[in-house]
């Protein structure tokens, strides 16, 4: 790359407020900047709880300052402001980059109705460079688009530090997230009574007041409510498993997998949609059916039988495959990289 810095417009939802995709956005930004990457970056925030007149004036201003736009959003932004981005891109000669959050792309493009599939359609052969959050979802698009510059770009965290080394096994298991049915909750307590002896946490906002009802009647749960970001980590290490029986229509890669594999903890989640591309049966953690009390029952039966040296082994794996894999520098990099061939392809 020469002397002088390519500029970059990120278009996407930045916090607040803090979830799953404006986290991520804002962490790629934030290391863009902090990086010796040849960049110039700004940011363009789509996000509703920030829209304003100004902020569409920020857009416009700059959209034409930048050569690359890159927008990054879930599936509804794919057919509404992608579309548009990617039409000002041709129009006025910029370098158009989309990623998609998320794991259930491949159905919602299956399930849609002709005029979104057409503005899908459009994004995905127009756009200069595509991402996808999981290996699935680039192998579907790759068939039906042959043509198009289709690449894996997963979620991710930051390195933290070392691998927990435990001496001894907690007996605990924690779940963090959004206290909802979808999230595997319910199967988790109702799984519980199985289990008096196993202590299941809970960390997360509430949306359901029958979740919250049912663990207060069960001695072995304890609901610690929305807890501050960087405490999460000492909650999950202070844990012998993260518990994750998701079967969330939007799930992707979720971010909270790879914070406990970070600091080497296993994960008990799911064979829902592309889940069991981050989770290794046995090596990294255990899988169950979606939805499917009985399949998550046998799974901690499975946990139970877990010798301590078996215990390690997997904790080293954990750690192994997120250092090798979702180091979100790393793949700040990777994007800094395959932005540039953009650049130099001009």
């Amino acid at each position: 790359m020469n002397d002088k810095k390519v500029k970059l417009n990120i278009i996407a939802s930045f916090p607040p407020p803090e979830g799953g995709t404006t986290i991520l956005v804002k962490q790629l930004y934030n290391e863009i900047k902090e990086l010796d990457s040849g960049y110039d970056v700004y940011k363009s925030d789509l996000s509703l709880s920030n829209a304003s007149i100004s902020s569409f004036f920020n857009f416009i201003i700059n959209f034409f300052k930048c050569s690359i736009n890159s927008i990054h959003v879930s599936k509804g932004g794919a057919t509404f402001i992608a579309p548009i981005i990617i039409i000002l891109c041709k129009l006025f000669f910029k370098k158009s980059v989309f990623r998609m959050f998320g794991g259930q792309f491949d159905k919602y493009y299956t399930n849609s109705n002709i005029v979104k599939k057409m503005l899908v359609s459009f994004v995905l052969k127009n756009a200069d460079l595509i991402y996808f959050e999981t290996h699935g979802l680039v192998d579907f698009f790759a068939k039906k688009f042959p043509d198009s510059n289709i690449k894996h770009y997963a979620n991710s965290r930051k390195a933290i530090g070392n691998r927990i080394v435990k001496s001894k096994f907690s007996n605990k298991i924690v779940f963090v997230g959004v206290l909802k049915k979808d999230k595997g909750v319910g199967v988790i307590l109702e799984a519980a009574k199985l289990f008096p002896d196993i202590s299941f946490e809970f960390v997360g906002p509430s949306v359901d007041d029958c979740l919250l009802d049912a663990m207060g009647k069960l001695s072995n749960c304890n609901y610690l409510g929305a807890v501050p970001s960087e405490k999460i980590y000492t909650l999950i290490k202070n844990a012998d498993y993260l518990a994750l029986p998701t079967f969330h229509f939007g799930e992707g890669y979720p971010g909270v997998i790879l914070e406990a594999y970070s600091i080497g903890v296993p994960v008990l989640s799911t064979c829902w949609q592309y889940i069991p591309e981050i989770v290794i049966e046995g090596e990294t953690g255990f899988l169950c059916k979606p939805n499917d009390v009985n399949s998550f029952h046998q799974l901690l039966n499975r946990v139970k039988s877990v010798s301590f040296s078996e215990y390690s082994e997997m904790s080293e794996c954990c750690y192994s495959l997120f250092n090798e894999n979702y180091i979100s520098t790393q793949l700040t990099k990777q994007f800094i990289d395959q932005v540039g061939d953009l650049q130099r392809a001009n």
